[in-house]
């Protein structure tokens, strides 16, 4: 049999997790403070971004080198083809 709690507020059962009363959106537990509970994750997200990021800089980076080498092909190549003419 799963545990439950009542809702100080209105009296409704729900599951121990919970943060806040599905019923009527108090907090099941007044004394945690939300930021506790979320700055953990906002964390995980943040370091998931910022390696995200990283890796696409890293990218551009590498594509922007071959640009620039299959341009630096090109060019003379083209400068020597309009002396030609």
């Amino acid at each position: 049999m799963s545990k439950e709690s009542i809702c100080q507020a209105c009296g409704c059962t729900l599951d121990p997790q919970f943060i806040f009363c599905p019923w009527c959106g108090s907090p099941t537990d007044p004394d945690c403070f939300l930021a506790e509970r979320f700055d953990p994750v906002f964390e995980r997200i943040q370091n998931l971004q910022v390696r995200w990021t990283q890796t696409r800089i890293a990218r551009m980076e590498h594509d922007l080198s071959e640009i620039d080498r299959c341009l630096s092909e090109i060019v003379p190549a083209s400068e020597t083809l309009y002396q030609e003419l």
